[in-house]
């Protein structure tokens, strides 16, 4: 008996193989490999010299060579010559040089060359001097939590240049997809089952990615948009900051039923040894909400919210502040030596103390004056910048009710007391319109989904347009937009 650790839904098993040179996964039926004979140093394969194995993979191995023609390292990929007897691996192999070979990104590991020798398929990408993070945690268990908020950011940024620059999904996001090297710096690679947006996956296709980072419709085999990277990115966050998945189970079907169904799960449930900020836990909250269009409105709006939460992680604690006003008491006693207490009483006193009252008085009434205009002043801040979140994120309602809560509880007793409670009711009012609209579309486009098998088309694109009407949600609409230009391919067809 051999042990396995399968490529595609990561399990380990155990088979006895035989003769065969691939073994079927029994929790997912992928083909896994067999281990292959490892290449000596000195083997030239399409211009690239090995130097040394880097690592093992499911799919194939990967070596660290030498670019002949520009004498620079680089990490080279060899396909499993058993696997390219699996028409699903090869296709996976060349769509990651495809995609790859298209991104131009600090943060993401890019192809350099990609080929077919003598029935050896290769793909040749930036060597990255590191690990990745599966091994860091193996190694470290849990990484600090500012740690792992900067590693987000940079994954996140990655991300959006693949969506916004090419409408590229990644589609496996997890923390043996992100390597760190040497300084520490973060690198997206391994984009071997990523998607353009225009590609839609096939009846048969089989579900990829990782079953402890996919999110509930990637599981589904639904249509994927950005927002199913950016709830894996979050279950890889949570894995980081709390040292396990949120999610496990013994069966790999209820690890994916729990990413549907289950609640998320409070650190501390999962491990009790995890420090999370509240900021950190809301912020994975968002992340891994069950439907999309809970979760952010765009990948602009992760990154600032990252960056709001460094701040307050970096500002120091009230405990800190309170040691730095504290003054120091060494020279107490020489100062009350100094400083003699004199009992002198004349007219004189008396009639200076009468007038210091008065003036007290009076700038009592301006004091006053100027305390009830910074309040209202105050007020006017929180507000507008409740109004301007509100203005860029229109469809994470979450966040602007509490901001305008915020706004309201700082406005009492000033003269935007009515305007701020009165902003904050349109604020819940638009929230639960936006609700009512998506629950409609999602009713609608099971009706659409009908139309399509009943090859209804036109009725299908006039029943989407009806649908998406009213609705901000730019994840939606994008939605709905493939859809429809589904539906018009299909319409155009005799």
């Amino acid at each position: 008996m051999q042990t396995f650790d399968c490529p595609h839904c990561h399990r380990v098993f155990d088979s006895n193989p035989g003769e065969d040179e691939v073994v079927l996964c029994p929790h997912c039926n992928g083909a896994v490999a067999l281990p292959e004979k490892d290449l000596p140093p000195g083997t030239v394969i399409g211009g690239f010299e090995i130097i040394r194995l880097l690592g093992h993979g499911g799919m194939g191995n990967v070596y660290l060579a030498n670019q002949i023609s520009m004498n620079r390292p680089v990490a080279l990929k060899l396909l499993l010559k058993s696997m390219t007897q699996d028409k699903e691996s090869v296709k996976q192999f060349l769509n990651e040089a495809r995609v790859s070979g298209q991104l131009n990104h600090r943060n993401i590991i890019t192809a350099i060359d990609a080929g077919e020798i003598d029935e050896t398929y290769y793909l040749v990408t930036n060597f990255i001097d590191g690990g990745d993070l599966e091994q860091k945690l193996e190694e470290d268990k849990i990484i600090p939590e500012k740690v792992s908020l900067r590693i987000i950011y940079k994954i996140a940024d990655a991300l959006q240049y693949a969506w916004e620059s090419h409408g590229i999904l990644h589609k496996d996001i997890k923390p043996g997809n992100i390597m760190l090297d040497s300084s520490g710096d973060a690198f997206l690679m391994d984009m071997g089952i990523a998607q353009f947006i225009g590609d839609a996956p096939s009846e048969d296709e089989h579900i990829l990615g990782s079953p402890f980072f996919m999110s509930p419709e990637q599981t589904r085999g639904e249509r994927l948009s950005w927002t199913s990277d950016l709830y894996s990115l979050g279950a890889t966050l949570y894995n980081m900051v709390v040292g396990v998945p949120p999610y496990d189970a013994d069966d790999v079907m209820k690890i994916i039923e729990m990413h549907s169904h289950a609640p998320f799960p409070i650190p501390s449930t999962r491990n009790k040894d995890a420090q999370v900020s509240k900021h950190t836990i809301r912020l994975m909250k968002i992340m891994m909400a069950k439907e999309p269009h809970d979760r952010f409105d765009s990948w602009g709006g992760l990154k600032e919210e990252i960056s709001k939460i460094l701040k307050i992680l970096a500002a120091p604690s009230k405990t800190e502040s309170k040691k730095k006003k504290a003054a120091p008491k060494k020279n107490q006693k020489k100062i009350r030596r100094r400083h003699v207490v004199q009992k002198k009483s004349s007219a004189g006193n008396t009639l200076a103390f009468l007038l210091i009252l008065l003036l007290l008085g009076l700038a009592g009434g301006g004091a006053y004056f100027f305390y009830k205009k910074n309040l209202t002043d105050n007020a006017r801040v929180y507000l507008q910048r409740a109004e301007t979140y509100n203005s860029d994120h229109p469809n994470d309602f979450f966040t602007s009710i509490n901001n305008f809560k915020i706004a309201a509880e700082n406005a009492k007793g000033t003269p935007l007391e009515m305007r701020a409670a009165q902003r904050l009711e349109e604020i819940k009012k638009e929230a639960k319109v936006q609700e009512a609209l998506v629950l409609k579309y999602k009713k609608s486009i099971k009706r659409v989904v009908e139309l399509i098998s009943e090859k209804k088309y036109q009725e299908g694109i006039n029943l989407l347009r009806s649908a998406v009407k009213g609705i901000k949600n730019r994840s939606i609409i994008l939605e709905a937009e493939m859809y429809e230009k589904q539906l018009k391919s299909k319409l155009k067809r005799p």
